[in-house]
C-alpha cells in the first residue's frame, strides 16, 4: 500500500498513486465542473454528515446527562414524554483497571501468582496481528498460530478539513 511521506509533493507520478490520483484528476477542473465532479459531491456530502453526527452525538449526551440527573433528583426510572418515554436504569458494575490504567500490572501479578491467570485472561487479537505482521517469535509457533487468521476486508473512512496549502 501507498506510503505518504513529505516527499510526495516532489513525485513526478501523482496521477498513479492511489492516495494522490483523484487530486490530479481534478485540480485542473474549472471550479463549476469541480464542484459536480462524483467524487466531490460524495466526500462533501459524507462529511457534512459526519459533522452532523457528531453534533448530535455531543447533544444526545448532554439530553441523556440531564435526564439521568433528573432520575436520580426525583427518584423516578420512567420519564414520560409527549408521545414517548424514556426509561432509565441505574447499575452498579464490577470495573478492574484497563490495558493501560494504574493497578493493571499488580492486579495480573495477583491473579497469576494464585495459579488463576488461565480463568480470566484473554487473547488480546490486536497483540497478536502486531506479533505475527512483525514476525516477533519463532517462525514454527508463528507458522501454527496463522493458521488460525483468516484475511477479512475492513472498510474505515476519516473526514478531514483540507489543509489551506492543499485549497
Amino acid at each position: 500500500p501507498p506510503k505518504e511521506s513529505a516527499l510526495c509533493g516532489w513525485c513526478e507520478y501523482p496521477d498513479l498513486c492511489p492516495n494522490r490520483k483523484h487530486l490530479y484528476m481534478v485540480e485542473s477542473l474549472p471550479v463549476n465542473e469541480y464542484l459536480k465532479e462524483p467524487g466531490v459531491i460524495i466526500v462533501n456530502k459524507y462529511a457534512e454528515l459526519k459533522e452532523k453526527a457528531r453534533e448530535i452525538d455531543e447533544e444526545t449526551a448532554l439530553v441523556k446527562e440531564a435526564l439521568v440527573n433528573y432520575c436520580r433528583e426525583n427518584e423516578v426510572a420512567v420519564v414520560r414524554g409527549s408521545d414517548r418515554q424514556a426509561k432509565v436504569r441505574l447499575d452498579e458494575k464490577l470495573k478492574f483497571p484497563g490495558k493501560n490504567d494504574p493497578g493493571r500490572d499488580e492486579l495480573e501479578a495477583v491473579i497469576a501468582g494464585a495459579g488463576k491467570w488461565g480463568e480470566v485472561s484473554a487473547l488480546d487479537t490486536t497483540a497478536r496481528v502486531k506479533v505475527v505482521e512483525k514476525g516477533r517469535w519463532e517462525q514454527p509457533l508463528l507458522d501454527e498460530v496463522s493458521s488460525f487468521a483468516r484475511l477479512e476486508e475492513t472498510c474505515s473512512v476519516y473526514p478531514s478539513k483540507l489543509k489551506e496549502a492543499d485549497e
